[in-house]
């Protein structure tokens, strides 16, 4: 039977839908919102729910007299997707270079067996894993450009429920954590995403709070 999950991408007072479906593979996703991160500012790491993500972004290249930051971008639908078939997770962020602007996608995918349903999400919390620790595979590109990484690691360092303030009604389940990556761009540049972090809530509706899940 097919069953249908949707989303809730909740920022400081504005709610906007997306979808979680669960079939042969399952998909949740956040979609478009139009949101303007603050310019040249690395989001502060949290742990509440506040769909934020960014990382620094530097290079070798010195010309360009400075370095760059990286943060996910809500314009850019869809900026957050996580896919699963197979036990095999894809966690996919969308987002910026502050000053170029320039798209960037960074795509961490890594087993994950015992997550079936959105409340599952929590058992995310702990989990570490690493190209070097042959437990990820990772991807950055820019359009049809793509990097050659040499190292890349993913911390889930806490998932947990969220509770709205005013009911003690659950929000939905947060992702919180850490990522590193490095590499070479199609010109040997060497690049770096460095202090990675991100913390983004998903919330499963039909009706009630979660389809199937208990805090």
């Amino acid at each position: 039977m097919k069953k249908v999950f949707s989303a809730m991408l909740s920022i400081a007072w504005l709610t906007l839908p997306a979808m979680f479906a669960l079939q042969s593979c399952t998909i949740l996703e956040v979609f478009e919102v139009s949101i303007a991160d603050e310019f040249g500012k690395l989001p502060d790491y949290t742990e509440s729910g506040y769909n934020t993500a960014g990382a620094y972004f530097t290079t070798t290249d010195k010309s360009s007299g400075f370095n760059d930051l990286w943060t996910i971008n809500f314009s850019l639908p869809p900026s957050v997707y996580i896919t699963k078939q197979d036990g095999e997770f894809q966690f996919s962020l969308n987002g910026t270079k502050s000053f170029s602007r320039e798209p960037i996608e960074i795509l961490f995918v890594f087993q994950a067996e015992q997550i079936d349903s959105l409340p599952d999400l929590q058992k995310l919390g702990g989990k570490q894993y690493a190209m070097q620790k042959n437990n990820l595979s990772a991807s950055v590109t820019s359009g049809n450009t793509s990097y050659n990484l040499t190292s890349a690691s993913l911390n889930f360092n806490r998932s947990r429920i969220i509770y709205t303030d005013y009911d003690n009604r659950q929000r939905g389940v947060s992702l919180s954590g850490t990522f590193e990556i490095a590499g070479t761009m199609p010109d040997n540049t060497g690049v770096k995403l460095e202090n990675g972090r991100f913390d983004i809530l998903f919330s499963g509706y039909n009706g009630t709070d979660f389809d199937n899940g208990t805090e």
